[in-house]
């Protein structure tokens, strides 16, 4: 395992977040209520975070268990960081959630920026099988390039 790219935390009276970068994968361990101010200090870390990325695919893993909600304003400019990771590569998304309010929320982010998968095909219970499936992913997708070639 190598050191990640950048780590960022940030942490207010609602909520909180570490966001890092490690062998491919991007994870995001998110608690509590998403405000605006944790909206916006997020998607500025993904934004320092993505031009660090040297892989042209990874995948993304949020680990959601103490994560309640977010407002809708602050969904408004997540919106924008979901998007941002398509374009820089990001093939596949995991997430360790137990709460339904979140699960439905983030479900319907994930539609307006065009993610096609099922949500509920890519929760999971555990880190390791996150991990796994995000991995296993971005396996086939390499395969299937080196066909190309």
């Amino acid at each position: 395992m190598t050191l990640p790219v950048s780590q960022f935390h940030y942490q207010d009276m609602h909520g909180e977040y570490d966001l890092y970068f490690r062998d491919r994968i991007m994870t995001a361990r998110v608690t509590g209520v998403g405000t605006v101010k944790l909206a916006t200090s997020f998607v500025k870390q993904v934004e320092c975070l993505l031009p660090q990325i040297k892989d042209d695919t990874w995948g993304y893993l949020g680990i959601l268990t103490d994560y309640v909600a977010v407002t809708e304003e602050a969904r408004k400019i997540v919106l924008s960081s979901h998007a941002d990771c398509i374009k820089a590569g990001c093939r596949v998304d995991a997430y360790i959630m137990n709460i339904a309010m979140a699960e439905h929320q983030l479900a319907k982010t994930r539609e307006l920026v065009g993610i096609k998968t099922l949500l509920k095909d890519q929760v999971f219970q555990q880190e390791e099988e996150a991990t796994v499936f995000i991995r296993e992913v971005l396996k086939k997708i390499d395969g299937k390039r080196k066909g190309l070639k």
